[in-house]
């Protein structure tokens, strides 16, 4: 009897090492997985459209042809008073001060991007840090800008639609990061739950999306429903100690993990998620059998890896369980649209490099396989698309353009991106998209293109309106 339950204990450590290998990526899990989808594709979202602003910086080339600095905004110029372009220190020919006032003003009234370029003409005007905050806008350094980008929240979200969840979660995460740097704390938050494998604090994507306070990323629960698993296993028709002292352990292999009885008060979704935990179950068992030193090959089967100092389940059956993970919480959240963007993440988790395409992107740093933020961006323009609102039709163009989540070189190779500290869509792009989505706004973005193809500066401020 003693025998038999010491060897149960070693199975429930073993079991408990398996699970480890086999269902975790960063200590998190398929949970944290799918939560780090969300913050990736907010985040690259969120450069995008600040890329945007690009027309409204400080001039950066003249000889690039994509002078647009500050734009329409330009304040630091040499012009005559009835120039409607002025030379800019920088050596471009940009639209004058007093020509974006005249041309903006009428679109302020029925263009919510005409008036946000008004304001910003406003604010780029001041050339003191006391005059900047008086006219309510941003003092950054030596400059003075808008306090807002565009795009605020509420307009992605009118513009994402059904899918501006993964937005919202995204920002959440970024909340939750800043405020909390400490396991307590950022726990005791019920929008946030501490990654053990990251060791930050994160959105807790459980509650988030199902409900369900987690804690470092484990739901409640988890440990009472992982004890029915391992306990039901006991129960089976298996004998422990023909299961630990197997000659040929590819045997268990073959094995059937028993389905389990979810113990009461934990949610059905909890145990369900912990359910392709067998596989990996069944993978650490095998490997711990077969090799019991890590040195005597175990990195030389496929289904195993060295994990301290035991061998268990490699990361190729680890992904084959976070796959399965990752169908159920899809499958919970009901949201088609989510599972439109996000569910190729399951198809992507654990493909070979061969493998790898289309909605997919290899990723060299970790040697894996994981979801196209790119792929994602086309798929949310088109969403955008489908308004007909001018700020969606310029998010769906910004979104669109292939410039998004790719790499430096990838960006190089693409004539229509530009790379500042990530790749974004070239500026002289970006007017053509406003141009075409914002009728009230095209006399100001046509004539700063007149005056953006003057190359001297006796022509530019000679250029009338």
């Amino acid at each position: 009897m003693w025998r038999t339950q010491i060897l149960f204990a070693c199975l429930c450590v073993v079991f408990a090492i398996s699970a480890d290998a086999g269902g975790r990526i960063d200590g998190g899990g398929a949970s944290t997985i799918f939560r780090k989808s969300f913050e990736s594709l907010a985040s690259t979202s969120t450069r995008a459209l600040k890329a945007f602003d690009l027309p409204f910086r400080e001039i950066a080339s003249a000889s690039a042809g994509r002078a647009v600095g500050r734009a329409l905004l330009q304040d630091d110029h040499h012009s005559d008073s009835n120039s409607t372009c002025e030379w800019s220190n920088a050596g471009t020919c940009v639209l004058s001060h007093e020509a974006t006032h005249r041309l903006l003003e009428p679109a302020a009234a029925d263009s919510e991007i005409g008036k946000f370029l008004l304001g910003a003409a406003e604010c780029y005007a001041r050339s003191n840090e006391d005059d900047c905050f008086q006219a309510g806008c941003s003092w950054r350094g030596t400059t003075c800008g808008p306090l807002e980008g565009l795009f605020a929240d509420e307009a992605v979200q009118t513009c994402t639609g059904d899918a501006a969840l993964f937005y919202e979660i995204g920002n959440m995460g970024r909340d939750c990061k800043q405020a909390h740097n400490d396991t307590e704390s950022c726990n005791a938050d019920t929008d946030c739950s501490w990654d053990v494998g990251d060791e930050e604090c994160g959105f807790d994507i459980w509650f988030g999306l199902v409900g369900i306070q987690s804690a470092n990323s484990t739901p409640s629960g988890y440990k009472e429903a992982e004890a029915a698993m391992v306990a039901s296993f006991k129960e089976s028709k298996k004998d422990v100690i023909s299961i630990l002292l197997d000659p040929n352990p590819t045997d268990i292999l073959d094995w059937e993990i028993p389905e389990f009885q979810c113990p009461e008060g934990v949610e059905q979704i909890v145990c369900d998620f912990l359910a392709p935990m067998g596989e990996a179950f069944k993978a650490g068992l095998y490997c711990g059998r077969r090799f019991s030193d890590v040195d005597t090959q175990c990195d030389q089967d496929p289904l195993c890896r060295p994990i301290n100092a035991i061998c268990g389940a490699s990361y190729q059956v680890e992904a084959a369980v976070n796959r399965k993970q990752l169908e159920v919480l899809v499958k919970t959240v009901g949201n088609p649209r989510i599972e439109e963007l996000v569910g190729p993440l399951i198809l992507c988790r654990g493909e070979s490099f061969e493998k790898c395409v289309d909605s997919c992107m290899w990723v060299d740093e970790t040697d894996t396989c994981e979801l196209n933020e790119g792929w994602i961006m086309r798929k949310i323009s088109g969403i955008a698309g489908e308004m007909d609102l001018p700020m969606c039709k310029i998010m769906a163009g910004m979104w669109g353009s292939g410039c998004i989540g790719i790499t430096e070189s990838e960006c190089a190779e693409n004539e229509k991106c530009d790379w500042e500290g990530g790749c974004s869509l070239r500026t002289d792009l970006v007017i053509e998209i406003m141009l075409s989505a914002d009728p009230a706004t095209r006399p100001a973005l046509l004539t700063h293109k007149q005056c953006l193809a003057e190359t001297d500066e006796s022509s530019c401020v000679a250029l009338a309106a």
